[in-house]
């Protein structure tokens, strides 16, 4: 496994437990952490499972010891910057005061640029309500004049709600991929590194397609992104994307996304696998603590150049719009020595747990690791396809399913620590998987060769 500054220890592996002894739940118990709210839908297996609640958008304290310029319009605030970019090029520290602001004084009556890596203060957390997006990216190319370059890293949005009812007030396509052409309340693409969005809301009211997008075809955006505390609903295709392409080397910044609340994303169906997400992780780094529900297709996409990556304390369900639609946490294309643990997908979402299938090329799951988990998705719990290599699902329980609880489908996986084939129900042992009790499709194995494994028609 792969391991990283960001990354938590397991802890050791639990121990077999002596023949009728241990109940699940205290095989599956995890030290003690604090809750903030209940989780799981009220799952009395969550606490011991140790899933953690998102903590919601916070007050804060504004930074002091640094010049602060104060503005209460759209028009002040376009102001300050536009002047700045041509004039002083320097970092401002913005507050914004409490009220509405309007996009009618915007140039163009659209969205607004940030021209650098400004830092956006409300004066109050969620005081400050704008009715258009930014664009917190850039190229770093010099202005028209030959002057400084107008763009920079380091954006930070801080307490602000976003609340965009019409797309012409949004960013979008910024960074000119032909193939897709989607507004964004929050972009970062190019060399807009070093982003930070924290203790904000974002309202897409059903027109917007993206929440906050952190993107790059380079070097550069997600490069440091920093997204916490964030509420987000009402998009159409996702809540947040963080991604970078797999053939790029790992980001020497990593991503951090921690306490997410995302819900109600989803719009006109849209082919899979531009459909819609929840939590787009496709980059190196971490997310920690997410309550996710009522999306079109999936509730976390992991993939792009995640490797190394960590998931922690997700808390999904009612995934899917359609019959046979719906994934609470999907291993996309290329996820490789990540470690997804202390989660919960409920019983309103088709599939649990998904790692790709190769696409007759190569592996796109390799050495991760599924854990601590408690799956009641009510189809299958968890789903190893072809492309799976060297993988583990270990310390879940997995309840509800009507076709099975683990499956490998024409699977290359070399899982030295699964369990035992056999069809007595000794096999299942608590220090690996445990079904619940009584249902006898706990593994369907497609692969052709394979006969001997329990199915239950």
């Amino acid at each position: 496994m792969n391991t990283r500054a960001f990354t938590r220890p397991l802890g050791p592996r639990l121990t077999r437990a002596a023949a009728g002894g241990t109940s699940a739940l205290a095989l599956l118990a995890a030290p003690a952490r604090a809750h903030a709210a209940p989780v799981c839908d009220g799952a009395i297996e969550a606490a011991a499972l140790g899933v953690d609640a998102p903590s919601p958008p916070a007050a804060y304290a504004l930074p002091t010891g640094i010049i602060m310029f104060s503005v209460s319009t759209t028009a002040e605030l376009q102001h300050l910057l536009r002047w700045n970019s041509g004039w002083n090029h320097a970092t401002l520290n913005i507050l914004l005061e409490d009220g509405v602001y309007e996009p009618d004084d915007l140039v163009g009556g659209t969205y607004l640029r940030l021209w650098g890596g400004h830092h956006l203060w409300a004066r109050h957390q969620g005081g400050a309500i704008l009715k258009f997006g930014i664009d917190a990216g850039g190229n770093d190319k010099p202005n028209a004049s030959g002057g400084p370059q107008l763009y920079g890293g380091g954006a930070e949005l801080h307490g602000l709600v976003f609340d965009i009812d019409d797309p012409i007030h949004a960013p979008a396509n910024l960074d000119g991929d032909p193939s897709r052409s989607d507004t964004y309340a929050i972009a970062s693409w190019g060399s807009g590194a070093h982003v930070r969005v924290e203790d904000c809301t974002l309202h897409g009211n059903g027109v917007i397609d993206i929440g906050v997008r952190a993107w790059s075809n380079g070097i550069g955006a997600p490069e440091g992104f920093v997204g916490r505390r964030l509420e987000i609903d009402g998009f159409r295709v996702y809540g947040l994307a963080v991604n970078a392409p797999a053939a790029l080397p790992d980001l020497a910044a990593p991503v951090v996304l921690a306490d997410l609340t995302i819900t109600d994303i989803g719009g006109p169906p849209i082919e899979w696998p531009s459909g819609e997400v929840g939590i787009w992780l496709g980059a190196t780094g971490s997310l920690e603590r997410a309550r996710i529900r009522d999306v079109g297709d999936a509730g976390v996409l992991l993939g792009g150049n995640l490797r190394g990556g960590l998931v922690r304390d997700v808390d999904v369900d009612e995934i899917g719009d359609a019959p046979g639609d719906g994934v609470g946490i999907y291993l996309d294309n290329t996820t490789i020595d990540s470690d997804v643990g202390h989660f919960c997908v409920g019983p309103a979402t088709r599939w649990g747990v998904i790692s790709e299938w190769d696409n007759n090329t190569a592996p796109r799951g390799i050495r991760n690791e599924i854990h601590h988990g408690l799956i009641e998705s009510d189809f299958i719990g968890v789903w190893f396809d072809q492309g799976t290599v060297d993988s583990h699902v270990h310390h879940c329980v997995l309840r509800n399913y009507t076709w099975a609880g683990i499956a490998f489908h024409h699977n290359l996986a070399a899982l030295a620590d699964w369990p035992n084939y056999a069809a007595s129900s000794g096999s299942w042992g608590a220090g690996n998987v445990l079904p619940e009790p009584g249902v006898c499709a706990y593994v369907r194995d497609q692969h052709p060769n394979v006969t001997t494994n329990p199915i239950c028609e």
